[in-house]
């Protein structure tokens, strides 16, 4: 596939967000990764050393997305590999997208499919928004976890983590 490299001046969220209701439209409607109660949210995209950084809740998957915003410095990568971009942190792995309706990105997953956890639309927002949150803080490592690279590897069990916690406020509530 061609690469096709988008160049978004302004945030990217509504692109993202059409593109990505688009794909489940046409390509994951029916599937059985698709949540049929869980609609496309993009709900926020920020600047981030001349790029964009974004979250994403689509039916199949909670996402970080970096996307292009200054051609000059956007690093490509081949579609499936993947690299380690620094954030306050720490590491996270980012793999090359480079899809007909998007174009090339590159995301970090935090949850695919989405669990039973997330029990609605408002939770997922909720998961994606405090993981993308906790990976642009600069917290430190919890003694537990110093030395180790959970936070390159472990991306994914954070939101899932998010994710049990806010199920057991709400039942609790």
């Amino acid at each position: 596939m061609a690469q096709s490299l988008r160049v978004h001046r302004q945030s990217p969220a509504t692109f993202f967000a059409e593109g990505f209701s688009r794909i489940a439209a046409e390509r994951m409607a029916g599937l059985p990764i698709c949540r049929p109660d869980i609609s496309v949210q993009v709900p926020q995209f920020i600047p981030f050393q001349g790029q964009w950084l974004g979250v994403a809740v689509t039916p199949w998957s909670l996402l970080v997305l970096l996307a292009c915003g200054d051609e000059k410095t956007w690093q490509s990568i081949p579609t499936g590999a993947v690299k380690a971009v620094r954030l306050p942190a720490g590491e996270f792995s980012f793999l090359g997208m480079n899809d007909p309706i998007l174009g090339e990105y590159q995301a970090c997953s935090l949850m695919s499919p989405l669990g039973p956890d997330i029990a609605d639309q408002a939770t997922a927002q909720a998961v994606a928004l405090s993981a993308f949150r906790i990976m642009l803080s600069d917290m430190p490592e919890p003694p537990e976890e110093r030395g180790t690279s959970l936070k390159k590897t472990r991306c994914s069990d954070s939101a899932g983590r998010l994710a049990s916690q806010g199920t057991r406020r709400r039942r609790a509530g």
